[in-house]
Order: C-alpha cells, then structure tokens, then sequence
C-alpha cells in the first residue's frame, strides 16, 4: 500500500506597495505561508538597496526575521558554559590506634622499656599522621589548581560568546533602525482566490494576527 505524500501547506498571494528612502513607490507581489514571511521576502529583496556593506547570510538572516517580527527579539543570548563544581576539603583520614602492648601478669614490669616503646610508637604515628597530611593537602591543591585554570578556560570562552553576540546584536539593531526608519509600507494586501478579492493585512503586524496561517 502505498504511503500518502505528505501535502505541502498553501501558500498565499501577496500585495506589497513601498517606498525605501524616499525612493519612488514599488509593488511586489511574494507567494508566502503567512503575512511575516511575505515580509521576510520583502526584506529579502530590499536588503541590497540599505547602506551597509559586506553583510553575512548571518546577519542577513537576523535581519529579515527581526524586520517581520518587530513585537518579538530576534536574538536569544548565548548559552555559557558552565564552571567546574567545586572540589571538597579532603580530611586526613583515621589512623587506626597503635596496638597496645599485652604482658604477662607475674611478668616484671619495667617501666624505663614501657616508655621508650611508647615514645617511639606516638613518634612513628605522629610522623605517619604528618606525611598523610602532606600528600593530601598536596593532592588537594592541584586538584584546586586544574579547577581554577579550567574556570579561566571557560571564562575566557564565555567571554568572547558574548562579545560576539552584542557585536552581531547591535549591527542588526542598527540595520533594523535605519530600515524601519527608511520604508514606507503603503499597501499591504492578502489575496483571498476563493472569494477573489485582495484585503488588507495591518502593518506593522500584531504578533498574533496570523497565527491561524502558520
């Protein structure tokens, strides 16, 4: 059986009368979805006569969607990447207690060996204790140290997103300006072929008058 094609959606005839800087009125007719992306074409079309040279399909593309959605921003900020979590103290772990030392009951007690032996233990605990600490602090501060040089890493990239993206926002604010100021639209009609008639379309467009067309 075979599969349905899938119907590719209508597209509707539009009117557009304008004049850009001044220039003497012009009527262009565009197939389109919705009255924004008969816009989008006209802004398509008009971009070669603004001021501004050497233009990217970039900012091209920013531009004709923010000239047809004039009640919407055109540009969301970047996503930053995030830094590192942050690295837990690192506690010297328990040592276990020396071993105490068992002796007979009728075995004689000498208390001069006792002490020596004790001293010795506490100093070899002591010194097991310290050289534990050494290391994991040491461990601690590079870890501490590869986290801090990954934070400049990263905000040094977050960074040059952000310039890029005020850089890229502000031409297009200003190619937006100077268009907006610059256009006139004079007529701006859909064409109706079931009743066979052209009506208008307001402009500059609310932001939900033709939803039911996209």
């Amino acid at each position: 059986m075979k599969k349905k094609k899938k119907s590719e959606p209508d597209l509707f005839e539009y009117r557009i009368e304008y004049s850009l800087n001044n220039s003497l009125p012009a009527k262009r007719f565009f197939m389109a979805l919705n009255p924004k992306n008969a816009l989008s074409q006209l802004a398509y079309t008009c971009i070669k006569s603004t001021p501004f040279s050497n233009i990217s399909q970039a900012q091209c593309d920013l531009f004709v969607k923010a000239f047809s959605n004039l009640s919407t921003d055109f540009m969301s900020p970047p996503e930053l990447l995030g830094v590192p979590e942050p690295i837990p103290n690192q506690e010297s772990p328990e040592l276990d207690p020396a071993p105490e030392i068992v002796k007979p009951q009728d075995a004689p007690v000498d208390n001069s060996e006792d002490t020596i032996t004790s001293e010795s233990q506490e100093e070899e605990l002591q010194s097991i204790q310290v050289e534990t600490k050494i290391d994991s602090n040491t461990e601690y501060l590079e870890k501490q140290n590869v986290r801090l040089e990954q934070i400049v890493i990263i905000e040094k990239k977050n960074h040059v997103k952000l310039k890029e993206y005020e850089n890229l926002k502000s031409d297009i604010d200003n190619m937006l300006e100077w268009f907006v100021s610059n256009i006139s639209i004079l007529l701006f009609e859909e064409y109706n072929r079931w009743a066979e008639k052209w009506y208008t379309i307001e402009y500059p467009i609310i932001s939900n008058q033709d939803e039911s067309t996209e």
